[in-house]
């Protein structure tokens, strides 16, 4: 980990350009600053969930001036707790197998998602949440401390990223049928109160400032479908970021309805219905792109650069490809490929096994169809890695060569064996 914290800050760090988004960290200052939960200090924004600027105001506190380095520490230390994580969820999965350290090993190789733990992002948290849910979901007996476990996680999961929805979504109803110790009603009642009162102040703030309450911790709904209408041909993308859209998207929104959130994101919602609705064929086209764009081993963007040129016929300038994360292709492939063969096996087993593989593919399927609507990063896509790296470590345990064998029994304190 420290290899990684190093390299991050030789490549971004040392120029002051640390990865990451800054709209995070500007509404963090706003809300050290007691101008409220807004990006310009004057209207509230529900642009990004709370949950991430929040963390990032509390480090500023605590840490002062140092809150950069500070917030970087504290997510290494996520990571370290992820591929702990990763290593327990394949231990219970796999016991007596050398499943547990080749899955931690995998992932701990896997530097994309490595570097991404230690962005200015809400990757981390979200990606340490979701292993969280693994590791309950896996416990052999079941309470109220366990449901109320599980709420927080799928609340923090919620108050982080847009798709922690989908995540609780999908989680609850697995939730639902395992055995609980102290009858499913009652504790699934515990669970549900507890995930609504953790969710509640948002809900609250969404409500007083933009209308009745949605289900989305975001309001960007309408802006995300819009931008997936501008990334199909013709756009850069996936060779430059979506995101290079967005400057475009602002300033149309500003025309629209200036200060007002909510209505201009209803009004790029209608526009990006529209437009589907008149061209369903290219819609299908851009969505099996994004698909593909989704499960590849190579990053998405696939390099950086600038929009040049007008009119129709737009050209990259200072393109270069991310050769750092191009190189890293072969191992996620491994990853990617074995992940779905381990997969294969759990659904193939029984109990917990099989419900834990059947979650992992619901999840990855529901997110997959997510992103295909709207468009892919690759970044979005690093959280399921680490459940796969699980798997992939399950499947290339099954038949481990003996020096394999003797180092994992070596490593659990048995050189006997």
């Amino acid at each position: 980990m420290a290899a990684y914290v190093l390299a991050d800050w030789m490549i971004f760090g040392r120029n002051g350009q640390w990865l990451g988004s800054r709209s995070y960290a500007i509404i963090a200052r706003n809300l050290v600053a007691g101008l409220g939960y807004t990006s310009d200090g004057l209207h509230p924004t529900a642009q990004r969930p709370p949950g991430y600027p929040c963390l990032l105001a509390g480090t500023m506190i605590v840490a002062g001036r140092h809150w950069l380095a500070a917030t970087v520490l504290i997510q290494a230390g996520l990571a370290v707790g992820c591929l702990v994580l990763v290593f327990e969820v394949a231990s219970l999965l796999w016991p007596k197998s050398p499943a547990a350290w080749l899955a931690t090993g995998l992932l701990a190789l896997h530097g994309p998602f490595m570097i991404e733990m230690l962005s200015m992002r809400e990757t981390a948290w979200f990606t340490f949440g979701l292993l969280c849910l693994a590791w309950l979901l896996l416990q052999p007996t079941m309470g109220y401390a366990h449901a109320v476990a599980i709420a927080v996680c799928v609340a923090m999961l919620y108050l982080v990223r847009p798709t922690g929805l989908e995540v609780a979504l999908v989680t609850i109803p697995f939730a639902a049928c395992t055995p609980w110790n102290t009858g499913r009603l009652r504790t699934m009642t515990v669970m549900l109160l507890t995930v609504f009162a953790l969710v509640l102040p948002w809900q609250r703030f969404t409500w007083r400032n933009f209308g009745p309450p949605g289900f989305f911790p975001s309001s960007l709904v309408g802006y995300n479908l819009f931008k997936g209408t501008l990334t199909g041909p013709g756009s850069e993308y996936p060779l430059l970021d979506a995101d290079t859209l967005d400057r475009g998207m602002q300033e149309l929104v500003a025309r629209i309805h200036p200060g007002d959130e909510s209505a201009a994101d209803a009004h790029l919602e209608r526009i990006a219905r529209d437009a589907i609705r008149r061209s369903p064929g290219a819609t299908l086209r851009q969505m099996l792109v994004n698909a593909a764009a989704f499960v590849s081993p190579l990053p998405i963007p696939l390099g950086r650069g600038r929009r040049g040129g007008a009119g129709s016929a737009p050209v990259l300038v200072d393109f270069h490809l991310d050769w750092k994360a191009i190189l890293f292709a072969p191992l996620i492939l491994y990853i990617l490929v074995a992940g779905c063969r381990g997969v294969g096996c759990l659904l193939a087993a029984g109990g917990r096994a099989r419900q834990f593989g059947l979650w992992t593919t619901v999840l990855f399927a529901v997110l997959l169809a997510v992103h295909s609507i709207t468009f892919v990063k690759t970044r979005y896509r690093l959280p399921l890695d680490a459940l796969l790296s699980i798997a992939a470590g399950g499947w290339l345990g099954r038949r481990p060569p003996e020096w394999m064998r003797r180092l994992v029994a070596l490593a659990d304190g048995d050189p006997g064996s």
